[in-house]
């Protein structure tokens, strides 16, 4: 295990042959299954709940978790391929509480909707309010010298001219 695969400072060492060193995971960082994310409504309601939102990105590891964090992102996890990362930005209505998928198609709001195999696209009538769409922006990243160690970072914006 690598310094960054598991987030600490020790470079993961073994001594005297024993089993690999396992760090445990910061306070308030939660676990998820492993290989599992949250979908868009299961990070807005964590953000909505205000379960601990962090200052910081603790020092640890943080493999398989998630945390909340307020503003700008740091990550101690080593060098990240920006090149071959990507950003994933998906348009949301807030509904009673709960978000709806939409499209930006022709200038226009619209809900996708499929029949017998053919998709299409419905326009809002009446188009909803700008203080009720929401933008949820997910970055993907792969470790340098580990393509297979991966992050995500999810974020909202609820200001489409902020995208």
């Amino acid at each position: 295990m690598s310094t960054e695969e598991n987030g600490d400072n020790t470079g993961g060492k073994v001594e005297n042959d024993a089993k690999p060193a396992y760090f445990p995971v910061p306070k308030n960082v939660k676990q998820l299954t492993p290989g599992q994310w949250h979908s868009g409504q299961e990070a807005y309601k964590l953000i909505t709940k205000k379960v601990y939102v962090h200052s910081e990105v603790p020092l640890g590891n943080k493999s398989n978790c998630f945390l909340l964090k307020k503003c700008e992102f740091y990550d101690n996890g080593g060098v990240w391929d920006t090149a071959k990362g990507n950003t994933v930005k998906s348009i949301f209505v807030i509904k009673n509480g709960h978000l709806i998928n939409l499209e930006h198609k022709n200038k226009k709001y619209c809900l996708k909707k499929s029949c017998k195999g053919q998709v299409y696209w419905v326009s809002l009538e009446p188009q909803p309010a700008e203080d009720s769409i929401v933008i949820l922006s997910r970055y993907y990243a792969a470790l340098k010298t580990d393509p297979t160690f991966k992050k995500r970072v999810s974020y909202f914006v609820n200001n489409v001219n902020q995208t």
